[in-house]
């Protein structure tokens, strides 16, 4: 009995430790940030820059200099992923067999062509002996030619006089009026009638969209999402961003919507940051430090808060619903214009 008690113990507390692990990743995977740093520098064609997003103890980092991009992977300071070094391995291998194989390919081109010249001399030769046999011995005799022009005439005879008969039942070779009226009509009145009912699926949807944002559920879930969206955004903005930047877009309309953005941006870091827009000129020229950090531990948290909530799970039970709705509305509309 003793014996199975110290067993049953023994696998209770390896159990425990294997919980208490499991529950410590977690807790490290939600609590510990996620820390990045981006560094630019931009003088437009000409772009600079450096990101790296560290956790725990592995980091990336990925830079664009020269137009070159490099990805590179560090676990405890070691790199594990480097694609740029793997491809240098393989063009210095393949450079080295491709000399070695370019020096026998050429000795035994060499012989190939001596040897292909031999061969064409004596094929010209066989070919020319083989079709003068031919042309003598297979000359097509005059009376075989006479007959088939005979019934090639013969052939052309018999179609002119069906299509003379054809015009004369249809002197005038156009569709009689009453008849390409009745077919004028009949798909006029088809038209409309495919027109009218896509027109009533099309009303039948925009009054089930209309009934759809009305609903107390539909308002309650979109300002939850805007509320959860503006907190995820505080979030992830940058704590620490230093620098200057000139802006200008093709578009003033597309300058003004950037400058409101990034005025808000500016306003929630604690370091200084000069935003300049030029509504004039198409220029990107600055530098740009930033730093930030993530913890998923809140992100997650802001998902729970959203999904506990039942007017959003039924908010999106009905979305759900609302999209069939809209795709065989427009199966529908498809099937009349195919004729269905």
């Amino acid at each position: 009995m003793s014996v199975i008690l110290l067993i049953l113990k023994i696998i209770g507390i390896i159990l425990l430790f294997v919980l208490g692990l499991l529950l410590a990743i977690l807790l490290l995977v939600l609590l510990w940030p996620v820390t990045y740093r981006v560094g630019a520098e931009i003088d437009k064609p000409d772009v600079k820059a450096l990101a790296t997003i560290r956790w725990f103890i592995a980091s990336i980092s990925v830079s664009f200099i020269d137009k070159k991009l490099d990805v590179r992977a560090k676990i405890l300071g070691i790199k594990v992923f480097q694609p740029g070094g793997k491809k240098n391995k393989q063009a210095e291998k393949t450079d080295n067999s491709q000399g070695s194989q370019s020096d026998g390919q050429d000795d035994n081109n060499k012989t190939t062509l001596s040897e292909a010249d031999n061969k064409d001399t004596l094929e010209v030769h066989d070919s020319s002996q083989a079709a003068s046999v031919v042309n003598e011995g297979n000359k097509p005799p005059a009376e075989d030619f006479t007959d088939e022009l005979e019934i090639i005439k013969k052939e052309m005879k018999a179609n002119d006089d069906s299509n003379i008969k054809e015009d004369s039942d249809n002197p005038t070779g156009e569709m009689p009026e009453k008849k390409l009226t009745e077919k004028i009509k009949e798909k006029a009145v088809s038209i409309y009638d495919k027109l009218t009912r896509a027109a009533n699926e099309a009303e039948g949807e925009k009054k089930d969209v209309d009934l759809f944002l009305k609903r107390k559920t539909t308002k309650k879930s979109i300002e939850l999402i805007k509320s959860t969206l503006i907190k995820l955004l505080l979030h992830i903005r940058p704590r620490r961003m230093e620098g200057e930047l000139m802006l200008g877009m093709s578009d003033p309309a597309t300058t003004g919507y950037i400058t409101a953005i990034m005025s808000l941006i500016c306003t929630c870091t604690e370091e200084s940051f000069e935003f300049t827009p030029s509504f004039e000129e198409e220029i990107i020229r600055g530098r740009i430090k930033a730093k930030g950090h993530i913890v998923l531990g809140y992100i997650v948290l802001l998902a729970l808060n959203a999904i506990i909530r039942k007017s959003f799970r039924r908010f999106i039970k009905n979305s759900m619903a609302q999209k069939d709705g809209a795709i065989n509305r427009v199966d529908k509309i498809k099937e009349i214009f195919s004729g269905g």
